[in-house]
């Protein structure tokens, strides 16, 4: 019987303070981690790291990550190839001194939504921040349908924003993975030492 690792809160909390003690000052950075759940043991994960705030996250079962994790947006692709889930945390251009601004929330994300008919609208929230999710339907190259669910949270140090894609006929069968990874992600604020 294999038997899983098992982090110790402490160490945890020392990876974790020392990963963003090391580049609080950089720009964003992604780092592939291991997260200890209750109900399933050790699973893979990955840590955002921001100036003021760290978020952590679980990717949906068998999707990878595409790119480059250092890169300000994480992009997962389902096994089939066939649908993505992005990630990235959009900066505030005022300094919100680690606190959740809503005032320009709404200019925000105005510029930022995807091409395509909004079909309907759902409330969406991570890490206890409320935001807004829309539904879009866009028409592929070869004149099929893309479902895409976009869902944006103000958090204190910009946007979280979360694009979905995936074939309008397999969404019904995709239609949970969105909202897992969003239940997934928790934030936690960087205070650098003095």
């Amino acid at each position: 019987m294999k038997r899983a690792r098992h982090f110790e809160p402490g160490i945890w909390s020392f990876a974790l303070v020392l990963a963003t003690s090391l580049i609080a000052a950089d720009p964003p950075r992604v780092y592939p981690i291991r997260r200890e759940i209750p109900e399933r043991g050790e699973v893979p994960a990955y840590l955002l790291v921001m100036a003021s705030n760290t978020f952590s996250f679980i990717p949906p079962a068998g999707w990878t990550p595409q790119g480059k994790l250092d890169k300000k947006q994480v992009l997962f692709l389902s096994p089939e190839m066939d649908a993505s889930l992005s990630f990235q945390i959009i900066p505030a251009e005022l300094d919100t001194n680690g606190t959740v601004n809503p005032d320009f929330f709404p200019e925000q994300v105005i510029d930022r939504m995807p091409p395509g008919n909004v079909v309907g609208t759902f409330p969406c929230s991570v890490a206890n921040h409320k935001g807004l999710g829309l539904d879009l339907e866009e028409l592929a190259a070869d004149k099929s349908k893309i479902s895409i669910r976009a869902a944006w949270v103000p958090v204190p140090c910009g946007v979280a924003e979360f694009i979905f894609r995936a074939p309008q006929t397999r969404m019904n069968e995709l239609r949970l993975v969105l909202g897992r990874f969003l239940a997934s992600v928790s934030e936690e604020k960087y205070s650098p030492r003095k």
